[in-house]
């Protein structure tokens, strides 16, 4: 701890200060006190995780399992997928043909 040259009395009370004392590090006063309040803080913490918990089962407790997607809907899905991967092939080659054709145009109007 700080020591006044001049008194035995800390310079700053207030302030949380560790002493070494045989290797172990203490808290002065405040320290102490901070400490203290630590522990009804998370428990304060810990029971509103609980509470929201418990509240968040009770209250999707009623909620209906979603029905199994039959082997038709999946293969509705998988057909509507390809074709969209086919569009966006397409879309991707018309984007690089009119790409190329502006180039050409460039390279014939400009001389």
């Amino acid at each position: 701890m700080t020591r006044n040259t001049e008194s035995e009395r800390p310079r700053s009370p207030e302030r949380a200060e560790v002493e070494h004392i045989g290797g172990n590090a203490h808290l002065s006063r405040r320290g102490l006190s901070q400490a203290a309040e630590f522990g009804p803080r998370k428990a304060a913490a810990s029971m509103g995780a609980l509470v929201d918990g418990v509240f968040s089962f009770l209250t999707n407790l009623g909620s209906a399992r979603p029905e199994p997607v039959s082997a038709e809907e999946r293969a509705d899905q998988f057909r509507e997928a390809a074709e969209n991967a086919l569009k966006q092939e397409q879309h991707r080659g018309r984007e690089e043909e009119d790409a190329g054709w502006r180039d050409r145009q460039k390279a014939l109007y400009r001389e």
